[in-house]
């Protein structure tokens, strides 16, 4: 388990207005934030594969979930809010080595703490406290934990959580996919990580091992989607903007630059919007009307316009879900959507049974939405990633697709996979949140602010240590 994907682009995350403004990433509800908690994203289509270095160095995308038991939003990552009704302890402080030491500032050290919203990345992860307070693990290689510590080699592994610099209070969801991360802080933006194509909104192309504010994004904003590269962000006014790589159309503006340092707006996007997620090299959203559209990236059909190869760089509606939609999700080359009657329907790249629709091979690509196999009621939170998907049905964490990286959770070996929906081992109940990453784990989100994580990552598990883990283990430091 010690190989890696590697990839030219690489997207998802999923983001929702709080009720009042519309339903969230995952559900009616809004929720925020990447990585997920209920919430979709991460996929991987015209990629290269590559190796994993064994010290678990390589980024990794992930999906976020917001405060809440959802998806993303504002309260809620993914749709739903992450549960959590209080802190029973408090930030301490870990060992200060990297690596299976932990991290100075990290989870621990006064008793446990509940977790509000989850995301994962390559190969790191994150979490937003009940308090507010924001923490991550696992690697280091470009600054995407936000503990000031850039550092490609192993020693740079942090395997327990490490409190993020500067945000102590006040963050609602958080999100990644590729090796940056975002939240949402006081209503404003705050990015940190790799920033090779302007994805942290500063201005600049200079990468950031500690939080920087997003341009022109201090406040009034719900929700942030992290993609591989670029990234997106919902207002409370239902507008969305999206800044960093645009190679595919992944902004959603209408031009053509490779990138954007600054955050745009998306054409058609200005008011009306209650979800959003970002891919690898897509982006969607969900309209207050419930329809879901999508922009960027169409090598495979994930925009679920009915075609697939050339993309599109404003938005177009996702043929089979043009009403009742409630939250979607942006993997590598994959979306997925929930709609108000509990079900998950996916398009786009299915050559791993990702989309669950009990179909795989290299032409099993679905160009438009398509219902998920045995899910026809339940469904509060979903989330795509590289190969696999993984929901929230009636509490339930299942996941479908690739097990190489031994993401579905149910402890069968790498050769496993499986093209309709599996049960993820000891996660039957009580589950509110969900994160596939774009390489090789999951996290899940529980009612009692517990964050589970799975599959190969080493350090970004969370688990104190770089061991695979075939079904869920506890992120050290919460319930």
């Amino acid at each position: 388990m010690s190989q890696r994907r590697l990839f030219f682009f690489l997207s998802p995350a999923l983001f929702l207005l709080p009720p009042a403004c519309g339903g969230d990433d995952n559900s009616d509800s809004s929720s925020g934030g990447a990585s997920l908690s209920g919430g979709a994203p991460a996929q991987g289509g015209n990629a290269n594969l590559g190796g994993k270095p064994s010290g678990g160095r390589s980024g990794g995308a992930g999906e976020v979930s917001a405060a809440g038991a959802g998806m993303s939003g504002a309260g809620a990552q993914a749709g739903e809010s992450a549960g959590g009704t209080g802190i029973t302890g408090g930030v301490g402080g870990m060992a200060s080595g990297g690596s299976d030491a932990g991290g100075a500032g990290g989870v621990g050290g006064g008793g446990s703490v509940m977790a509000a919203a989850i995301a994962v990345g390559r190969l790191h992860s994150c979490a937003v406290t009940t308090a507010g307070a924001v923490v991550c693990w696992g690697a280091t290689d470009h600054g995407q934990v936000g503990n000031g510590v850039i550092d490609p080699s192993s020693d740079g592994v942090f395997s327990s959580p490490v409190a993020v610099e500067g945000l102590s209070t006040g963050a609602t969801s958080v999100s990644s996919f590729g090796d940056h991360t975002c939240a949402v802080v006081s209503g404003g933006v705050m990015c940190w990580g790799a920033n090779d194509q302007g994805q942290l909104g500063d201005g600049t192309r200079t990468e950031s091992a500690v939080p920087v504010a997003v341009s022109g994004l201090t406040s009034g904003v719900v929700a942030v989607a992290a993609g591989e590269s670029h990234t997106c962000a919902l207002t409370d006014a239902g507008a969305v903007q999206c800044w960093g790589k645009n190679d595919y159309g992944q902004l959603g503006d209408g031009s053509s630059v490779d990138y954007s340092l600054m955050p745009v707006t998306v054409t058609g996007m200005s008011s009306g919007v209650k979800a959003i997620a970002a891919g690898l090299g897509h982006s969607c959203a969900v309209t207050s009307g419930g329809t879901a559209k999508c922009w960027g990236s169409n090598l495979y059909g994930e925009l679920g316009m009915g075609t697939s190869g050339s993309g599109m760089h404003t938005p177009t509606t996702v043929a089979g879900l043009t009403s009742g939609a409630t939250s979607v999700a942006a993997g590598a080359n994959l979306s997925c959507g929930t709609t108000s009657a509990g079900r998950v329907l996916c398009w786009g790249r299915n050559d791993d049974g990702q989309v669950g629709n009990g179909r795989s091979g290299t032409q099993a690509l679905e160009e438009t939405a398509v219902a998920v196999d045995g899910v026809s009621s339940g469904a509060t939170a979903v989330s795509a990633g590289y190969g696999f998907t993984c929901a929230v049905i009636s509490g339930a964490a299942k996941c479908w697709g690739n097990n190489f990286y031994l993401v579905l959770g149910n402890g069968e070996a790498p050769g496993f996979s499986s093209p309709t929906p599996v049960a993820v081992s000891g996660l039957s109940s009580g589950v509110t949140a969900i994160a596939a990453s774009s390489s090789d784990h999951a996290c899940a989100l529980t009612v009692a602010g517990a964050v589970k994580c799975w599959g190969s990552a080493g350090g970004a598990l969370g688990g104190g240590n770089s061991d695979d883990a075939p079904t869920p283990i506890g992120v050290v430091g919460f319930p």
